[in-house]
């Protein structure tokens, strides 16, 4: 376990000998992270209430004690503004580890394959207290400990499998009420970006869904989500294409499905997301 000091906060982190590991970061965010996805599955447990987050097609206002279960490939980014202090636990795990060892089912398999659905769940006072000492116990556990580490990890999915797993992703109007105008705005240009992702999309066909100026469009949605809406179009398109490999689908098909006029395009933008060629994320384990 180690601890650090930065402005603002603190940052707490641990890892295992296997594959999961645990940071606990209270602080301002110095650096604004533009849309991303992980080859892990991702547990996104907060404390503080975050006026927005992207989650895949949506950008929702998540409450305080919010868990959520986003799946390995799911797009997303925190949306908040710098002088928020959030007080978060990620704990991100090996989707091929967690294939391996845990898998038992279509729920299990669905935080690995179907990263078009992440759950959120807002805990209880009561559930909050038993998870946020869940994870502390975790956090502290002795590294070489690894029986005792096991355990507690084992404790916490057992949580996340009853008090998540079971219940549906949050209905997305339930925490879009509370959007600023400009969350709002962007959210409405992802939702129109996400329903015609395989077409030619451009930013006055955007623009003129939902009514706005282009240039207005352009400068707020790169504002606010730290990324252009053309390389926003890449990292969706290439988080699909990996969903339709993982499903066994080829290259080529993949490439076509996608939007992408050749091969060669398709292979350039896939290895720049996520730092490998296709065919050698087609070849990973998982």
């Amino acid at each position: 376990m180690n601890t650090y000091a930065v402005s603002d906060g603190k940052i707490v982190y641990s890892k295992s000998k296997y594959g999961f590991e645990l940071l606990h970061k209270e602080e301002k965010e110095l650096y604004t992270m533009p849309p991303h996805t992980h080859n892990a599955i991702e547990i996104f447990y907060t404390l503080t209430e975050i006026p927005g987050m992207l989650l895949e097609s949506k950008i929702i206002e998540v409450p305080k004690n919010s868990l959520i279960v986003i799946p390995a490939g799911c797009v997303h980014k925190i949306c908040a503004p710098e002088e928020l202090v959030i007080n978060r636990y990620i704990l991100s795990i090996s989707s091929e580890w967690f294939i391996h060892i845990f898998s038992s089912g279509d729920e299990e398999e669905n935080l690995v394959r179907e990263y078009t659905h992440p759950l959120l769940s807002v805990l209880s006072e009561k559930q909050t207290s038993a998870f946020t000492e869940l994870l502390n116990n975790l956090l502290y556990c002795n590294y070489e400990d690894i029986f005792r580490k096991t355990e507690l990890f084992c404790s916490c999915m057992d949580f996340i499998h009853k008090n998540v797993i079971h219940k549906p992703m949050v209905q997305s109007e339930t925490y879009m009420h509370s959007l600023s105008k400009t969350a709002q705005t962007v959210s409405d240009a992802v939702e129109y970006i996400y329903d015609h992702l395989y077409e030619d999309i451009s930013l006055e066909e955007i623009s003129e869904h939902i009514h706005l100026h282009q240039d207005y469009v352009s400068r707020i949605f790169k504002k606010y989500m730290n990324t252009s809406i053309k390389q926003f179009v890449i990292m969706q398109r290439i988080a699909k294409a990996q969903q339709l490999l993982k499903e066994g689908k080829t290259i080529s098909e993949v490439s076509e499905i996608t939007g992408y006029n050749s091969y060669e395009h398709f292979s350039r933008a896939f290895k720049k997301v996520t730092g490998m060629s296709p065919g050698e994320f087609q070849n990973r384990p998982l």
